[in-house]
């Protein structure tokens, strides 16, 4: 009776310490041998995660939630691209899915990681002299808003610009945005992209030729200024990285 009763006891602890990582009830893995940027898709539907031809550093920056930028690995993770469909019991958000998307990676790519901090180059968004053109915001809670207006263009409401840094560094591909205004609360502006595309394009056919960081950093230093009142100045600071130990190139396929 001991025996069984310890044997018991044994079988329990190990259910609790050792709990299931949630994962999809099935999943599609398939390498894309198509030209880069050809068909690229990222959505949620529903129960449904759909990846095309995405390579894995996106993949994994969007299944641990950081920037394109603050992934780490080899070489291959920006050339080899992937398709993934997987489809959950039930209808999920985003970060609800994001779990189920490391799990998956675990399975079939043996996909193993760690975080650390490294001090890297940044733009960092800095108040100048003479102050900002922002309007603290009435919204006090909840989340921020965004609405289009044909003339002004889009409208963001009740934004933190840690939050502000955290979404545009999502979309860049090489440099973290780090807010260093030392600005708290709440605000409202609004993000008139298209006066600042000509401007971009016409930089990008001058020579010589500039590189993509340097025509980021001088399109989100028009964007930001001309928008915010605020300056981007490139500095270095301790950034969060997520490097990436280990991913199989040639995947377990369906």
């Amino acid at each position: 009776m001991r025996k069984f009763a310890v044997s018991a006891l044994l079988a329990a602890s190990a259910l609790a310490q050792n709990p299931a990582a949630p994962a999809f009830e099935v999943g599609s893995v398939k390498i894309n041998r198509q030209e880069p940027f050809v068909d690229r898709d990222l959505n949620v539907k529903g129960a449904t995660l759909t990846m095309r031809n995405l390579n894995m550093r996106v993949i994994a920056a969007w299944a641990y939630n950081l920037p394109w930028s603050q992934i780490a690995g080899q070489s291959w993770i920006d050339s080899d691209r992937f398709d993934i469909i997987a489809k959950a019991e039930k209808p999920l958000s985003e970060d609800e899915m994001r779990p189920l998307l490391q799990t998956l990676l675990a399975e079939r790519f043996h996909f193993a990681s760690h975080r650390e901090s490294r001090n890297v180059g940044v733009l960092a968004l800095t108040v100048p002299k003479g102050g900002h053109k922002m309007t603290p915001s009435k919204k006090t809670d909840g989340p921020s808003g965004a609405r289009q207006d044909p003339v002004r263009g889009t409208i963001i409401e009740g934004v933190t610009l840690a939050e502000l840094c955290e979404n545009m560094s999502h979309d860049a591909n090489s440099i973290p945005l780090v807010d260093m205004t030392g600005l708290t609360g709440r605000f409202d502006f609004t993000f008139n992209i298209q006066k600042y595309r000509d401007a971009m394009r016409a930089r990008a056919m001058s020579e010589p030729r500039p590189s993509e960081a340097e025509l980021l950093l001088s399109f989100m230093q028009d964007l930001i200024s001309g928008e915010l009142g605020l300056k981007v100045e490139s500095r270095r600071a301790p950034v969060e990285f997520l490097v990436i130990d280990r991913a199989d190139q040639k995947p377990t396929e369906n």
